[in-house]
């Protein structure tokens, strides 16, 4: 092979997307690209900030906690959405609904742990999508409203996998000094018991914090036990194809009203190939 004398350059590469080619776009996972004078510039949305300062096609990453899962708190009070027009972020869609408006589609999203983006278009079409989102584009060309998630208050933070805000402190702080200033006779009797019951609760609510959906770390993905696959492709019954370090397999998902889905399964056990599967 050798390097062609003839190359062609896309008038606008931000809008120079194939469907279905892995990577983050032009710009990166969790970026946007801009088509300016001298060529495509890259942005971060609100709630993210750039992985290299000095490498902008890098992408961006998150500035605040992620959504609690915890069905109990689902922390809907402390996330909002960025508005952005003629904004789309194509493929990589989780979820797609039909015949909405969009002020459910931003509820969907909203009282969705999972979903980091919502797409919103005049069809009534309304798509979500999960962290890393890709293909980010800004162009006058794109017919759709973009709704990207991020945290109101970016000093909220976590201790210990349970979520905590600077709310709940505060709360916690103006009790327990009403309790202390309300009876200095028998402090020494209430200041022990107070603080047995503070640090109780605190880890009492600790315990709860139960994602009801496991996730692999640090992808946003739901994880399967091995049962679960096993059963969905009927013991890895129909075969798709093959290659190197896996096969994959036909199945169906009971969960997900009988959703087809490709399962890939490594054919060996090995450490490179496990980070390579996460990896893809």
């Amino acid at each position: 092979m050798a390097w062609s004398t003839s190359s062609f350059v896309p008038p606008n590469i931000c809008l120079s997307i194939v469907e279905g080619v892995g990577g983050g776009g032009a710009c990166g996972f969790n970026s946007l690209c801009r088509l300016g004078d001298e060529g495509p510039i890259c942005e971060c949305p609100n709630g993210y900030n750039s992985i290299d300062p000095n490498d902008a096609l890098r992408g961006c990453k998150q500035n605040f906690v992620p959504q609690s899962c915890d069905q109990a708190s689902p922390e809907t009070d402390l996330f909002d959405f960025q508005e952005m027009q003629n904004t789309n972020f194509p493929g990589g869609d989780y979820e797609h609904f039909q015949g909405v408006t969009e002020d459910w589609c931003r509820q969907n999203c909203l009282d969705d742990c999972f979903c980091a983006v919502a797409i919103f278009n005049s069809a009534g079409d309304c798509f979500k999508k999960r962290l890393p989102f890709s293909n980010g584009m800004i162009d006058s060309s794109v017919i759709a409203k973009t709704l990207i998630k991020f945290g109101k208050d970016n000093s909220t933070f976590r201790s210990g996998g349970g979520a905590i805000t600077k709310k709940k402190d505060n709360s916690t702080l103006i009790l327990v000094g009403s309790v202390l200033l309300s009876s200095s006779g028998v402090l020494n009797i209430l200041l022990p018991l107070i603080t047995y019951l503070v640090v109780s609760r605190v880890y009492s609510r600790k315990a709860k914090v139960i994602q009801p959906h496991p996730v692999m770390s640090g992808m946003n993905l739901k994880d399967f036990t091995y049962e679960e696959l096993k059963k969905a492709t009927n013991e890895f019954k129909e075969e798709l194809g093959r290659g190197a370090s896996a096969t994959v397999f036909k199945g169906v998902l009971a969960s997900d009203t009988g959703r087809c889905v490709a399962i890939k399964r490594l054919d060996a056990k090995v450490r490179e190939n496990d980070l390579e599967f996460k990896a893809e």
